[in-house]
């Protein structure tokens, strides 16, 4: 079976030859931008002279600079809202939710390529899309109607094996297993491409986790199968039309391959200050824990702030612990942790309840104090990106990052206690999106 990602690239190809390192130019379906990177696009993209923008779909989203201290950032909301509108891109108000997630939940489309002017745009490969980060300018070139340049990437194919079995394991532990073995630049000029019998048993949200991830290694980007997950998240979303079945590669259709066996990985963090400094929890048994951060894009669905809540149910905060946040990815993820619940349970037990935005994964507030050590589920720790210059990041999983509450804290002798019963009994999502449902997080299109 041919590699997917070389299908679509193929399907896309404008000019040049697949061959790894060759330039080669792809049309671009999809554009995104979000506000940190947004209003110089759309001034780029002004100049063009376009009527209207020129690809099938195109999204401003404010999800970035969203503390409001003075006019400078509502001017730039302002100024991207009637931009949108005047050249029939979608605009997503803030509160609507991260730029990746919000695109996963709105307009990600198996088959298609998308260009966004953010690195984490390659969360959309879980949606079997070619889904590439860039500048600002590139995004604004595309809008226009011009093919996306670059070096022809190779295709990695990763093949999973058998399920994520072990107690506290998650899908962030998949990709730090790739940081672990590659790197930070292990990936540059990549497109990693997931099959294996393993694949089908990770939701469509874990593999969201794995493809925004994908941006650490250096990789071009991250696809995943068009496959019956894939099919239950767009039913959900209410856009089952837009589904297409794309299966993934086989052995021998890629220029270089690895192999994970999910049942036989360990939890891993990467310690401070990189995304590739990655090392099993239990070798950070007594590490003091001054902050805990749970959301961003790579970790902010529904599964994992049920998970947290579930942890927290009345419980509270351990005395160690100057602060805690959770931030749900978009608006429709507010809507389900509230009505199942899980609201409730971070809150009570003293966890601060963000609005769907970047937040302090940008280093937009929640600056942990000078000196001392932050637990995050966050995609990046380089040196002061939380805005304390002095700061020690340290990246994990929902699952594996609770030392807000004992239970899941490292045995002195060893290994984490076994997971418990909660772990299988996470409380209902509620109601699934319905179109005019205050609780969608749906973009506003321009006129």
């Amino acid at each position: 079976m041919a590699s997917l990602a070389r299908t679509i690239l193929e399907e896309h190809l404008e000019r040049g030859e697949l061959i790894p390192g060759h330039e080669i130019a792809l049309r671009v379906d999809q554009a995104l931008a979000q506000d940190a990177t947004g209003t110089m696009a759309m001034m780029q993209f002004e100049l063009f002279g376009e009527e209207r923008v020129r690809v099938d779909t195109a999204v401003v989203y404010v999800d970035h600079n969203i503390l409001q201290i003075d006019f400078k950032n509502p001017d730039d909301h302002r100024f991207l809202q009637a931009m949108a509108a005047k050249y029939g891109a979608w605009f997503s108000r803030p509160g609507n939710g991260i730029c990746h997630y919000v695109h996963c939940e709105r307009f990600a489309k198996p088959g298609q390529t998308l260009i966004g002017a953010d690195s984490h745009t390659t969360q959309s490969g879980s949606c079997a899309m070619i889904a590439i980060g860039a500048g600002g300018l590139d995004v604004a070139v595309c809008m226009a109607g011009h093919p996306f340049e670059l070096p022809c990437p190779k295709i990695v194919g990763v093949f999973l094996e058998n399920e994520l079995a072990r107690p506290w394991i998650q899908a962030k532990d998949v990709i730090l297993e790739l940081l672990r073995r590659r790197g930070v630049r292990g990936g540059r000029g990549c497109v990693f491409e997931f099959t294996g019998p393993g694949v089908h048993t990770l939701s469509y949200t874990e593999r969201g986790t794995i493809a925004n991830m994908i941006a650490e290694l250096g990789a071009t980007g991250a696809v995943f199968p068009a496959d019956d997950e894939t099919r239950a998240w767009l039913e959900e979303q209410e856009r089952l039309e837009d589904f297409t079945e794309l299966p993934t590669g086989d052995t021998g259709d890629f220029d270089d391959e690895e192999q994970i066996d999910l049942a036989e990985l360990v939890p891993l963090v990467a310690k401070p200050s990189s995304p590739g400094n990655v090392v099993p929890v239990d070798e950070l048994v007594g590490t003091p824990i001054q902050q805990v951060c749970i959301g961003s894009s790579v970790n902010s669905s529904y599964h994992d702030l049920a998970l947290c809540g579930a942890v927290m149910r009345g419980q509270r905060l351990s005395e160690e612990l100057v602060s805690a946040t959770a931030t749900p990815g978009s608006r429709q993820i507010l809507d389900q942790i509230t009505r199942s619940g899980t609201y409730v349970d971070l809150l009570m037990a003293g966890v601060r309840m963000l609005e769907p935005a970047c937040g302090p994964c940008v280093g937009m507030g929640q600056a942990p104090p000078s000196g001392s050590n932050s637990l995050r589920t966050f995609n990046r720790n380089f040196p002061g990106r939380s805005g304390t210059a002095d700061d020690q990041v340290y990246c994990g999983s929902s699952r594996g990052r609770s030392e807000a509450h004992p239970r899941a804290r490292p045995r002195r002798g060893g290994g984490l206690d076994p997971d418990p019963a909660w772990s299988q009994h996470l409380p209902a999502a509620g109601a699934k999106a319905a179109a005019e449902r205050a609780s969608r997080s749906r973009a506003d299109r321009g006129a």
